[in-house]
């Protein structure tokens, strides 16, 4: 085997194991990706749940029933402060439980 050969050889095995690598990266940036979209969906299926369990909620009921109720104006006007509350409260624990930026 000429010397040339063994050059060929080795830019065929550098070619494969580069187009190797590239599948590889490939597969796990697309793992990564579906991964991510299921750790937001879980999330959001979390927090859709820890809604529901907050509206219905004895203690809660009289309150958003209450809330139903008042003048658009003022529900507006609560909902502002209520937002505000949350992102200033320490640590947000009164508005989801998780923190303020839960």
């Amino acid at each position: 085997m000429s010397l040339e050969h063994l050059y060929y050889l080795s830019q065929t095995i550098a070619a494969a194991a580069v187009m190797a690598s590239l599948i590889y990266l490939a597969l796990q940036t697309r793992q990564a990706a579906r991964n991510q979209r299921a750790q937001i969906h879980d999330s959001r299926a979390l927090w859709l749940v820890e809604v529901i369990q907050k509206s219905i909620d004895p203690a809660l009921h009289d309150v958003l029933a209450a809330g139903g109720r008042a003048d658009p104006s003022k529900r507006k006007r609560s909902a502002s402060s209520q937002a505000t509350r949350c992102r200033t409260s320490s640590a947000g624990k009164s508005c989801s439980g998780k923190g303020a930026t839960g």
